[in-house]
C-alpha cells in the first residue's frame, strides 16, 4: 500500500489518515457482546458464546487494534522510513460520527 501511495502523495504518507473499523465484538454499552445465535442461526456451529465473545473482544482490543496502529505509524517494533508514517485516527473528531458497535442480532423480519 505504501509503495502505491508514495508517488501520489509526493513521497510523504503523513497526509494519509489511517482509521480502524469499529470494534466488532463490543456492545454499544462498551462491554463484550453477550453472545447467542441471533443473526448466526444458519447452523448451531455458528453460536457465539459469551466466553468466546469476551475472548474476541480482548484479542481485538489488546492485540489486533494496537498492531494495526503500529503498522500505520511505524511504531511498536515496526520499522519504516519517517516519510512512510501515516496519521492514525482511532477516535472521531472534526464532526465525524463514531463507528456503530453492533452485536449480532436477527432483524425484525425474522431473516
Amino acid at each position: 500500500m505504501r509503495a502505491a501511495l508514495r508517488p501520489l502523495l509526493g513521497g510523504h504518507l503523513d497526509k494519509v489518515v489511517f482509521t480502524s473499523y469499529g470494534h466488532p465484538a463490543l456492545s454499544p454499552e462498551g462491554g463484550p457482546c453477550p453472545g447467542g445465535r441471533d443473526g448466526l442461526d444458519v447452523h448451531p456451529a455458528f453460536s457465539a458464546s459469551p466466553e468466546r465473545m469476551r475472548k474476541v473482544a480482548l484479542f481485538v482490543q489488546n492485540r489486533f487494534l494496537p498492531a494495526i496502529k503500529a503498522l500505520a505509524t511505524c511504531t511498536g517494533g515496526v520499522t519504516c522510513a519517517a516519510a512512510d508514517r501515516m496519521t492514525f485516527a482511532d477516535s472521531p473528531s472534526g464532526g465525524l460520527r463514531p463507528a456503530q458497535h453492533v452485536c449480532a442480532r436477527r432483524d425484525r423480519s425474522g431473516f
